[in-house]
């Protein structure tokens, strides 16, 4: 999937941009299958999986019409994380399907989570899915938590976003050299319909 250069582009692609459906299962998994894989990786927590999240389902979006987990993501100031994420670990930790652990990284205090189980990966995910989250943690693997913080903060989507508001999956196709003013209110005005279709959904 080709990225967008400007907002008509963007406009022509609109209708061939799909409405996510949030998976809240399938996003169990995923914490599980990225924590599973991650528990040689010193450097990772509860803020580098977030991030992981993020480029998990946003470059899957780019790359084939469509995200992972279809979980809206939050602007916050850390960078984007999936909305509900917090009550959804604490649900995981009281299932005993993880357990986050606290502990000291170089002198910073870091939340480590812990799969309890094996993730469920037979009919939740594409082999494309798979290969792209273990090429992430692969790309990812020397970073911290704070230092993918810092590489979201380049994105279009979360510098341009309502702190705290949502980013809808259609900033995935928007390069740097658009115009950001023009994209973002674009954006905005597809973020409402997107709510209700998610809502829709989980009804």
């Amino acid at each position: 999937m080709q990225k967008i250069h400007s907002i008509e582009m963007l406009y022509k692609r609109r209708r061939n941009i799909p409405r996510p459906k949030a998976n809240k299962a399938k996003l169990r998994e995923l914490i599980l299958y990225i924590a599973f894989k991650s528990e040689a990786d010193e450097r990772f927590g509860k803020l580098k999986l977030y991030k992981l999240l993020f480029k998990s389902d946003f470059l899957s979006f780019l790359r084939f019409g469509q995200p992972i987990t279809g979980y809206e993501y939050q602007a916050l100031g850390l960078g984007p994380a999936p909305m509900h994420i917090k009550s959804l670990l604490d649900a995981m930790q009281k299932s005993a399907h993880l357990v986050i652990r606290p502990r000291d990284f170089y002198g910073q205090k870091q939340h480590r989570p812990i799969p309890l189980r094996a993730p469920n990966i037979e009919g939740w995910f594409t082999p494309n899915e798979i290969s792209l989250v273990d090429e992430l943690i692969k790309a990812n693997w020397e970073k911290t938590g704070s230092e993918m913080s810092d590489d979201s903060h380049t994105f279009t989507g979360w510098k341009f976003a309502v702190r705290n508001g949502t980013i809808p999956y259609s900033m995935a196709l928007v390069s740097k050299k658009a115009s950001t003013h023009a994209v973002i209110e674009h954006a905005k005005s597809l973020e409402e319909a997107a709510r209700q279709c998610l809502e829709r959904d989980a009804s």
